[in-house]
């Protein structure tokens, strides 16, 4: 949170937010009224009273750009109750559209009744005949074409406006706030004004929102698209499956949170520093459901990130993480419940939490149990204060009493590695097999898959420009694929040699061999990240620095673990005789 004195005045900020939010909402609104009409005028239809009516003019009109959406316009004469009456209401919707042959078919039958002399069925309304339709049928792409506007467009703009209102109110006493308290930005937030965090629903209810939006234009549209008449190329299909099966991933991950917090309940967090000092400790402690306990251990981690914008798009950053596996606990003193202890050193060149740069930080406790695995998240303050302090770093070794203490062999295998002594030749043996990653393989390959289909059909109906720039990113996706299938590492290390392989599965690749005494640094590089939700999964490199190269070695690559690659870097460098208080991830600090 940043201590600006320039502030945009809060009812300037709600006015530019409602100009803005104006168009959205009234398009939602108008929307609705459309859409409530055509329901409540096909609930009082389906009672009114058939009589046949003679046609005096039809026609097909053709609106749009490219004159393809179709609306039947007709007039016609009916009677009823021995009085004559004229109208030229065809249809619940007056609306013209493209959605499959309904106007064209209608259009014949009506043109053929006109052109023969016949009479049509017309539906006259028994208190008012004065309205009177020639079909009362409720088309139900109709209905699915108003549901994206509706609740997309309204959800917007009204929710802009929600914001805005909150925001005001929020500013006000925020100001109020920091007139008293100007150094401690933390206390403009009630979750941590008292130190004491219960774990909310922000994230849920973001993720639904989001959801929501995002399902109802692309669960609309695909149904618009499968319920229309017309024949489509295969490929089309692939490129239409795409957002649909990304909203039910955002259902799929909604319900599993849903489960998880059923089973689990809401954790508390009581923080022991407030804040988490830069250059300094966050500690504390989180109260967990007794069920947890049985646990071999709880994985808690602090992480930082930051929003970025980039044109249209924003992507999430990782500044910086680390990771820590708790084995033993605390006696809560509440029925129900025990203490997961907390502690981490926040490096000196860390970024404190700032909202206007968008910097957040996040503690995450995760645990493997049967069923749904256990997990909680808290947003935690993180200032550089008086207490701060320079040159501080990550360490390596164990925080606390209460860190799992697991050997690196056992940290290794769970991330799919091998540690192979040789004792013959007096060397050891690290070797990371492909495909250990399959959360990220798997969704890769469906993606590549859809897009690669996609990308082949518009090049086979010649939609050449589009075709091969989707085909260029296909090529760029498959390679990532078959990286992540394929990629494995390998690394011996003897007294007085290294040697280290990067292949892909099958080929031999260029071993690399150099001398123990040529090792400088051993360090952490961040290769990549991945998303899901509000979890951030980060996947590091062991790299060595060489004397008298510029560019690192790579030694074993990606792996997820924090905890498995402090330990193998501790490992190595007892190994290659450096000093174990050498600093970890240098990369972090850029």
């Amino acid at each position: 949170m940043s201590k600006k004195t320039n502030k945009l005045n809060p009812a300037v900020g709600l006015g530019c937010a409602t100009l803005f939010a104006q168009p959205f909402a009234g398009v939602g609104v108008f929307m609705a009224w459309s859409l409530g009409s055509i329901l409540w005028l096909s609930w009082s239809a389906a009672s009114w009273v058939e009589v046949p009516a003679t046609i005096t003019s039809v026609e097909l009109q053709r609106t749009g750009d490219k004159k393809n959406s179709l609306r039947v316009v007709a007039d016609y004469r009916y009677e009823y109750a021995g009085q004559a009456y004229e109208s030229d209401r065809v249809g619940l919707s007056t609306m013209a559209d493209n959605f499959g042959s309904y106007h064209r078919r209608l259009y014949d039958r009506l043109h053929a009744a006109w052109k023969a002399e016949k009479t049509v069925d017309c539906f006259v309304d028994p208190n008012d005949p004065t309205q009177a339709l020639l079909d009362r049928r409720l088309r139900p792409v109709v209905v699915v074409f108003h549901v994206p506007f509706v609740l997309a467009f309204g959800g917007v703009g009204f929710g802009i406006i929600a914001a805005a209102l909150y925001g005001m109110r929020k500013a006000r006493r925020d100001d109020v706030i920091s007139a008293d308290s100007p150094d401690k930005p933390w206390l403009l937030r009630d979750e941590w004004r008292e130190g004491v965090q219960r774990e909310g629903n922000k994230e849920f209810y973001g993720v639904a929102f989001f959801a929501v939006l995002w399902n109802s234009i692309a669960l609309p549209f695909a149904a618009i698209f499968l319920m229309s008449d017309d024949k489509k190329p295969w490929w089309l299909y692939l490129i239409v499956a795409i957002f649909p099966a990304v909203g039910v991933g955002f259902i799929g991950w909604l319900v599993k949170h849903w489960l998880r917090r059923r089973k689990y309940g809401a954790s508390t967090l009581r923080l022991a520093t407030m804040p988490g000092v830069v250059g300094g400790k966050l500690a504390g402690v989180i109260l967990a459901p007794e069920a947890v306990r049985a646990a071999d251990a709880v994985r808690v981690s602090l992480t930082s990130t930051r929003v970025v914008r980039r044109g249209k798009n924003s992507t999430t950053e990782v500044l910086w993480q680390d990771e820590r596996d708790i084995a033993k606990f605390l006696d809560a003193g509440e029925p129900g419940s025990f203490g997961v202890p907390i502690t981490f050193t926040i490096p000196s060149h860390a970024q404190p939490t700032d909202d206007d740069k968008r910097v957040a930080w996040t503690l995450k406790a995760m645990a493997e149990l049967p069923g749904i695995d256990y997990a909680a998240s808290f947003e935690v303050p993180v200032f550089r204060t008086e207490d701060s302090q320079e040159n501080i770093d990550v360490e390596l070794t164990a925080l606390s009493e209460y860190e799992s203490d697991k050997p690196l062999e056992a940290l290794l295998a769970a991330e799919g590695i091998l540690v192979e002594p040789q004792a013959a030749l007096g060397s050891i043996r690290y070797f990371a097999p492909a495909g250990r990653h399959l959360s990220m393989a798997i969704p890769l390959t469906i993606m590549t898959l859809i897009f690669g289909g996609a990308s082949l059909g518009l090049l086979w109906n010649s939609v050449w420009l589009i075709g091969g720039a989707s085909l260029l990113v296909t090529l760029v996706m498959i390679a990532a694929t078959l990286h992540t299938w394929l990629a494995e590492s390998e690394l011996i290390v003897a007294d007085d040699h290294w040697t280290t392989r990067q292949a892909w599965r099958g080929l031999a690749g260029s071993p690399r061999t150099f001398e123990t005494q040529y090792v400088r640094a051993i360090e952490l590089r961040t290769t990549s990240t991945s998303q899901s939700g509000n979890n951030v999964q980060r996947y590091q490199d062991v790299v060595a620095r060489l004397l008298g190269e510029p560019k690192p070695v790579k030694l074993l690559g990606s792996l997820r673990s924090a905890a498995a690659a402090r330990k193998l870097v501790l490992d190595l460098r007892q190994r290659a005789g450096l000093n174990d208080l050498q600093e970890l991830a240098a990369d972090d600090r850029r």
